[in-house]
């Protein structure tokens, strides 16, 4: 063990080994005596113990489980270098400590206090110690309390010592007649004569084993060799008093027994005759030495509890309703720390100190624990007679009777406002930290700083307001009712108004009656119902002394804020100070790291994350989005001729002149230099990417005026087109760039869209684009009509087909155009139209007089996805007046599989509008008949490519036989495409198939040529 021995240790351990201290130190006595030291300190573990030559043995204790520890590791081997207590506040932090069991185990020990047991000889045996699991330390009065009970452990002790030594020395008396000795030898008290000099006549048994002296040694004696000097006194003034006639009295002597011990004894003497002449004294005493030291502990007991910092309240046991036991007892500190009387609490309840912030979880741990008669250590809220709130540690002791019954409850508590209070602060300063250090929302921040104040000063509350463009705005208000948070949201601070003129000062500012103020007249009855009365307004102030805002403290009573609240919202005001800084930087950053610092316009990044955006919109509602690259032409030779200023302010004035030409939604960017990007979004045609380019043209025509400088200035302007340019940021750009290089080379002053030098095809769909969308105004496109026939021959439905009529090419395939008007977005409005155009006609020919008959239109994928299709097709239906039994909607199986719930969502919708649903082309895409049966649909079409096989392949007759069973089992019809010969006809009758269409019998029809069809009806191929 490390540290200095005690110079006599050998003589210690000796005394130890002979002292018979390690055997009377044990028992149910010195246990109870553990306990009780434990529950004054409030403290769970305490223990006597004594020091041998290797380890510590705990020989009494209180909450320990441990029994030895080594001596190189105790904490009682070092206590007993020092007669003075010995306290460690944090065994953790004390590198003597750190192996010790009690440290390092179950027991977590953290903090320490021992004082020392010493013999009557001056050996420091062993210890009296109490121990915690929580860091603490223990005051001057605490101290001086840890040594009594020492004292009163080790008095036992040696009482006990004592006993067993007198015993062991008895001898028997040989005294008197045998009834007279017996009763003389074997009384309980002591029983002893003496002459009047005071010289010892007899003594029995019970005097030999008290004072320690044999009866040889007694008889050689006189009274006053055992009488402690007060005590000498007293017996000889007694017995001058019994001769002078004096009645028998008792009276209390202190002995000093033959090993030194001091005894107490309550003494009843007589005076003896002979011959009517007094000749001696008979004596009877008794040993009162525990009663008068436990009489002592019971005072020094009272003493503690009665002058105690800590409050104490003693209430009945009620098991049922522990909380709502009947206060017997207060003491002082309680009605100190509570405001409540012994008087007033008498009688009353616990729940007295009980309110809304009360820990209920907390209430009924402790009411447990009281009904199981265990103690308990709780931490929680507490309530003043005044109604303010404190936090309290409170010790729960059960007291039990001689008889083993719970009779009542001790309750300890000790106010932790402070420390609490103190722990709180510290905990929400440092999340505080923690989120700006993070960049945690400004929002958060502030909310976070109102409740640090509101958790300090419950009769508070908090709100913060910053300054922002000159006025007064919200920051946070976690415990306002919104109209309050809002009542000066937009106030300019130049006003002479509470938090505006603080702002405005810089300086705090009282508002003491909230009731007259008038500018918070509106919110009066808020303020009344919330019991505030006044309010409070100190500025937060940036490092150079700007007002960033304002904390604004409502208060119950109309008085200033106290000195501690206005040191707690100067701390608050410095956080949000540093938070709002933070973000003011922050944003700054933000913005330099994404904006050029010439221009004020998005940089290379920023652009191109606006341009990945874009394409993202424009992907999801079929836009088209243009990329513009802009050079300054001659801007090099005005650069180098005039100076970089001139450049510069020259670069500043263009960017604006651009920025005029724009829509909001559009981002214009410098890419450094002379360059500008450009994205223009939300284009419905790629055309009007042309009046844009040719109007920042002509915002250059007009000269710039730098200094005293007039300056021209044009550009060359590249443009690409999505998606038919590239579908990327990067190809766009650069598809982009290489166009402005092309309009340099044409002369500059001028724009120039992107044509790939491989763009042959892309030229050639381009002026396709641009000839679908005129001939949708010169009214080129077409509707024929496909008849569809029932097997047995009657006309069943007619397929509108779209074909384009050009004026020059002819008749273009639909194969040619569709994915054209597809890609572009064309296909919405060319959609719509058949819809439309295929309703209205269909409405034409019952009208005239035709039988109804069944119109199938194709659905185009991108047509299906959008979100507005469902209502396209019932305002179709709605305006034309077509009955939506006489409508059917083709759509691909691969459409319906892209994205399968949301599209078996789309055609549920449908088939509430009363539309019927097909799917075309079926077997050629995912062929997932298992999806069949949870497809809201009501007819599969066979693909061309099927019926076309029965005629060469034996094999497909299983296959077309397979489908049609499957979807007769779902109930739907069946209809085959591209029937062109009888074998193939009599193939699908042979199967089953409802409906058929092809060549075999009709061609696609225009709509003059339709009416001769419904004419003849089921006489098609005749």
């Amino acid at each position: 063990m490390d540290g200095q021995l005690p110079e006599n240790e050998e003589q210690r351990l000796a005394e130890l080994q002979s002292y018979v201290v390690p055997d009377v130190l044990s028992g149910a006595v010195f246990d109870r005596l553990a306990g009780l030291v434990a529950r004054l300190f409030g403290v769970p573990f305490a223990a006597i113990t004594v020091i041998g030559r290797d380890s510590q043995l705990i020989k009494a204790s209180h909450g320990l489980s441990i029994r030895e520890i080594p001596r190189a590791s105790s904490f009682c081997a070092r206590t007993i270098l020092s007669d003075q207590v010995m306290v460690v506040p944090d065994a953790l932090g004390d590198d003597r400590f750190q192996t010790c069991p009690l440290v390092t185990g179950s027991h977590k020990v953290r903090f320490y206090a021992g004082v020392h047991l010493r013999t009557p000889t001056g050996a420091n045996v062993g210890t009296l110690c109490i121990m915690d699991t929580t860091p603490r330390e223990l005051d001057p009065p605490q101290i001086a309390a840890l040594r009594d009970l020492a004292g009163m452990a080790m008095a036992e002790g040696e009482l006990r010592a004592s006993v067993a030594k007198t015993i062991a020395a008895a001898e028997n008396p040989g005294f008197g007649d045998d009834r007279y000795r017996e009763l003389f030898e074997n009384a309980s008290d002591v029983v002893y004569t003496h002459d009047l000099h005071g010289n010892f006549t007899s003594a029995n048994k019970a005097a030999q084993r008290i004072t320690g002296y044999s009866r040889e040694d007694a008889l050689k004696m006189n009274i006053f060799q055992v009488l402690d000097p007060e005590s000498q006194r007293l017996t000889l003034e007694m017995i001058q008093q019994k001769l002078g006639g004096a009645p028998q009295t008792t009276y209390e002597v202190t002995i000093v027994t033959k090993d030194n011990r001091r005894i107490i004894l309550e003494v009843s003497t007589r005076l003896l005759f002979r011959k009517g002449i007094p000749v001696g004294v008979q004596g009877i005493a008794r040993d009162i030495t525990e009663r008068k030291r436990a009489e002592a502990q019971l005072r020094l007991l009272k003493s503690v509890v009665v002058n105690s910092n800590d409050g104490v309240m003693v209430a009945e046991a009620d098991p049922d309703d522990p909380l709502g036991s009947r206060i017997v007892y207060v003491n002082d500190a309680f009605s100190r720390i509570t405001g409540y009387s012994d008087v007033e609490s008498a009688g009353r309840t616990p729940r007295i100190l009980h309110g809304p912030k009360t820990d209920e979880a907390v209430l009924d741990q402790i009411c447990a624990a009281v009904r199981r008669w265990e103690t308990a250590r709780v931490e929680l809220i507490h309530y003043r007679k005044d109604g303010s709130e404190f936090w309290v540690d409170l010790n729960i002791i059960p007291i039990v009777d001689e008889r083993g019954a719970f009779t009542y409850w001790v309750s300890v508590l000790r106010e932790t406002t402070d420390r609490k209070r103190a722990e709180i602060l510290e905990r929400d300063r440092n999340q505080v930290l923690e989120l700006v250090a993070s960049n945690g929302p400004l929002e958060t921040v502030l909310a976070r700083l109102a409740n640090l104040v509101e958790n300090q000063c419950s009769d508070l509350l908090c709100s913060v307001l910053l300054v922002r463009d000159g006025r007064l705005h919200p920051g946070a208000a976690p415990s306002l009712p919104q109209p309050i948070a809002d009542a000066f949201d937009g106030l300019d601070v130049t006003t002479a108004l509470g938090p505006c003129e603080t702002a405005l000062l810089g300086k705090p500012l009282l508002i003491p009656d909230l009731a007259v103020d008038p500018l918070f007249r509106r919110e009066a009855g808020l303020f009344r119902n919330l019991g505030l009365r006044s309010c409070w307004c100190s500025p937060i102030l940036s490092g150079d002394g700007r007002a960033l805002g304002v904390f604004v403290i409502y208060l119950r009573e109309q008085h200033e804020p106290s000195p501690a609240v206005i040191e707690l919202v100067d701390m608050a005001g410095r956080l949000a100070a540093v938070a709002v800084e933070q973000r003011q930087l922050n944003d700054r950053l933000a913005y330099q790291a994404m904006h050029d610092a010439l221009t004020g316009l998005p940089n290379r990044f920023l652009f191109e994350d606006r341009l990945h955006q874009a394409l993202d919109q424009a992907t999801r509602h079929g836009w088209h989005v243009a990329v513009l690259f802009i050079d300054l032409d001659r801007f090099k030779q005005i650069n180098d001729t005039l100076g970089h200023a001139i450049g510069d302010a020259l670069l500043q004035q263009v960017s604006r002149r651009f920025e005029s030409c724009l829509r909001r939604t559009d981002s214009l960017g410098r890419m450094g230099g002379d360059e500008f990007q450009l994205i223009l979004t939300e284009l419905r045609d790629p055309s009007d990417t042309t009046r844009v380019a040719q109007k920042l043209l002509d915002a250059l025509k007009t000269p710039f005026k730098v200094d005293a400088f007039e300056l021209f200035v044009t550009a060359s302007i590249g443009i690409s087109v999505f998606p038919r340019d590239g579908r990327d940021s990067v190809t766009l750009l650069r598809n982009a760039d290489n166009a402005m290089y092309r309009a340099k080379n044409q002369g500059k002053n001028v724009y120039q869209f992107f044509t790939p030098d491989l763009g042959a095809a892309a030229l050639e769909q381009l002026e396709l684009e641009n000839a679908l969308r005129r001939a949708m105004a010169n009214g080129e496109l077409q509707l024929y009509y496909q008849p569809q026939l029932a097997i047995e021959g009657p006309l069943a439905a007619l397929e509108a087909l779209l074909v384009w009529n050009h004026p020059k090419l002819g008749v273009i395939s639909p194969s040619q155009f569709i994915p054209v008007a597809e890609e572009s977005g064309l296909i919405v409005e060319i959609g719509a139209w058949v819809l439309e155009e295929a309703c209205r006609q269909t409405v034409a020919w019952r009208q005239a007089g035709y039988e109804p008959v069944k119109v199938a239109v194709n659905v185009s994928p991108v047509q299906f996805a959008r979100a507005d299709f469902v209502e396209t097709v019932a305002q179709v239906l709605s305006h034309s007046g077509l009955d939506p039994s006489f409508l059917e909607l083709e759509l691909t199986e691969s459409v319906v599989m892209r994205d399968f719930e949301e599209s078996s969502r789309q055609m549920e919708r449908l088939r509430a509008l009363g539309a019927s649903i097909s799917i075309d082309d079926f077997g050629t895409g995912y062929s997932s008949l298992s999806y069949l049966r949870r497809l809201p649909i009501d007819t599969i079409k066979i693909d061309r490519s099927f019926v076309k096989e029965l005629d060469v392949d034996s094999n497909t007759m299983p296959l077309v036989q397979a489908i049609v069973s499957l979807a007769h089992g779902l109930g739907l019809d069946v209809v085959a495409e591209g029937v062109e010969s009888e074998n193939q006809m009599e193939a699908l009758r042979a199967v089953g198939c409802d409906k058929v269409q092809g060549y075999l019998l009709s061609a696609s029809l225009p709509a003059s040529q339709v009416e001769s069809l419904l004419i003849r009806g089921a006489g098609i191929r005749s």
